[in-house]
């Protein structure tokens, strides 16, 4: 087929195959100008970590099994003193 000539949709012969082939629809979203401007401002703030409960060094183990009971909200953290 030459670049310089193409037939009109519809036009030519049927492929039935184009029936059975599977065709995914997707919808494109876009938000509104006030949507965005509400994202920008809350990713915008500065996040603090949640700390959930202290321990110090000495008390490693006991952190540890803390950690371990999936009981914790936040962080747990283990002071260096």
């Amino acid at each position: 087929m030459q670049a310089s000539h193409f037939e009109p949709l519809g036009v030519g012969p049927f492929d039935p195959h184009c029936l059975f082939d599977p065709v995914t629809i997707r919808r494109t979203y876009v938000d509104t100008r006030t949507d965005i401007g509400a994202r920008n401002w809350a990713t915008s703030a500065p996040l603090q970590p949640v700390i959930d409960r202290m321990f110090r060094f000495a008390e490693a183990n006991d952190a540890h099994s803390y950690f371990a009971d999936h009981r914790r909200v936040g962080k747990v953290v283990i002071s260096g003193d």
